[in-house]
């Protein structure tokens, strides 16, 4: 092979590798309005975030297919961003900061699109883990996590698969406790025969995934206050250990930790939707989004420039209201809980108990002589589906000889097995192995003390056996070979 063929697919292979595809943007790549807001995240060195920012208004000199993608998620945890790009892999770190200029660099070697939108993108110190998502006629139930290692995501192995889902009119409202490592989720949907059928319905649980020990666990069911108000919800800020919850322009306070939830007080939500109104409701057509970082929450719009802008409040621990606190959901029973988060191990249990159960029974009714019906007739269907086709047959050329009050001759025998052709010591033992296997199987499967087949030696040449069925299980092996 010539040496300009080597390079010539040497190249080919590193411009459709996604790794090294886009692998560095630089600062005069991104927007201004893009630098103004890594700008404002960057410098906050104390709080986490997770945004998802709309494509309409940022890509980050990032390359996406439009519409099919809606929305990158950036996950900040204290001094490090990341950019994952929501239905793929691809996973950016931010790098430099508003002085020397921003740079994204490129961590994984995915070549993968399309499976995971609508994904939860979460940063646990500092690993990024995604649950669920949909593409591709798929709903995936799964938890992976992006490593280090392999620059890959791989699959994070837990107790169980939750499909769940969202929508544009239904988000999934969740929160991460990265003191406890805990993901709540609730406001979900579910389809129940997806991809064939696209119908679905409301699921009102709430459920919680606890990272550290890979568990789901169903928290209970929602109360009918809370579902009231997800049915309302608009945006959702994240606050400490709360979330708070905004539809139209009221305010409310979520703890999914302690499950408890309620009103903004009522002066700082005057606060809150005066600062909204000034910002918005001269111009309710233009593009705009909020966040909250640490304790502050901003709310941006776009000028007619197309610079962006925005307002800011900082937001104190004593604005929630705790003097009418309801619950998010109602507690599952301890033991229906159980019963419900560990089922697997459940099965794993009960099964082995299960089978020493049934071979305590076999071995009493062996013993006493007696086998109750039911499970007589068990054990005989079992006998029948346990033999092969050639021991099948066997049994079937028998029962259809003895109905006819004539035995099986030897050579037929050995036509049946297929051994016609071969030397008699050959002809001999395989004839045995099949008739004694074929008595061992019935023995056990129908604790009958008597073999099924039994020989006899010819009337006329005494040297020459002949085959037939016991008589006392005839009229049984009948029934048995027509079902």
């Amino acid at each position: 092979m010539s040496r300009n063929r080597i390079l010539s697919i040497i190249m080919a292979v590193v411009i459709h590798t996604p790794l090294f595809g886009q692998f560095f943007i630089k600062n005069e790549e991104l927007t201004k309005n893009e630098i103004t807001i890594l700008t404002l995240i960057s410098k906050d060195t104390l709080h986490s975030l997770n945004f998802k920012f709309s494509t309409e208004l940022f890509d980050f000199g990032i390359e996406h297919q439009k519409p099919n993608l809606d929305y990158f998620t950036v996950l900040k945890n204290k001094k490090e961003i990341y950019i994952q790009v929501t239905g793929t892999g691809k996973v950016y770190q931010v790098l430099g900061d508003a002085k020397k200029g921003f740079s994204l660099e490129r961590q994984d070697s995915t070549y993968f699109n399309g499976s995971n939108f609508h994904s939860i993108t979460l940063l646990n110190k500092d690993t990024l883990f995604q649950f669920g998502g949909d593409g591709h006629w798929n709903l995936r139930g799964i938890v992976t996590y992006f490593s280090h290692k392999t620059n890959e995501w791989e699959l994070y192995n837990c107790n169980r698969l939750l499909n769940l889902y969202e929508n544009a009119t239904q988000p999934l409202i969740y929160k991460f406790d990265t003191s406890q490592q805990i993901l709540y989720i609730s406001n979900s949907l579910k389809f129940g025969d997806f991809p064939r059928e696209i119908a679905y319905e409301v699921v009102d649980s709430c459920f919680s995934f606890n990272i550290k020990d890979r568990r789901w666990t169903t928290l209970g069911k929602l109360s009918q206050g809370f579902e009231q108000l997800l049915t309302q919800t608009k945006k959702i800020y994240e606050f400490g250990d709360k979330i708070i919850v905004q539809y139209q322009l009221e305010f409310y306070w979520v703890d999914f930790k302690n499950n408890q939830w309620g009103k903004i007080k009522v002066e700082d939500n005057i606060d809150l939707k005066q600062l909204w109104l000034r910002e918005y409701k001269k111009e309710p057509e233009i593009k705009d989004f909020q966040f909250l970082l640490g304790n502050q929450i901003y709310f941006f719009r776009t000028e007619e420039d197309g610079l962006l802008t925005y307002k800011s409040k900082i937001l104190n621990p004593t604005i929630f209201d705790f003097a009418n606190k309801k619950e998010i959901y109602i507690p599952v029973n301890p033991f229906f809980s159980f019963i419900i988060n560990n089922q697997f191990k459940i099965i794993l249990f009960i099964l082995p108990i299960l089978g020493l159960l049934l071979i305590f029974i076999i071995f009493r009714a062996r013993k006493n002589k007696n086998v109750p019906k039911a499970l007589e007739q068990i054990l005989s269907n079992h006998f029948i589906s346990s033999l092969t086709v050639v021991e099948k047959e066997l049994v079937r050329v028998l029962y259809n000889h003895h109905l006819k009050n004539e035995t099986i001759s030897t050579p037929l025998i050995n036509k049946l097995i297929g051994v016609q052709k071969k030397d008699i010591m050959t002809q001999n033992k395989t004839r045995s192995d099949h008739f004694l296997k074929i008595n061992q199987k019935f023995k056990l499967a129908t604790l009958k003390e008597l073999p099924l087949i039994i020989k006899s030696r010819e009337l006329i040449d005494k040297r020459q056996f002949s085959y037939g069925l016991h008589p006392d299980y005839v009229i049984e092996l009948g029934g048995l070979l027509k079902d």
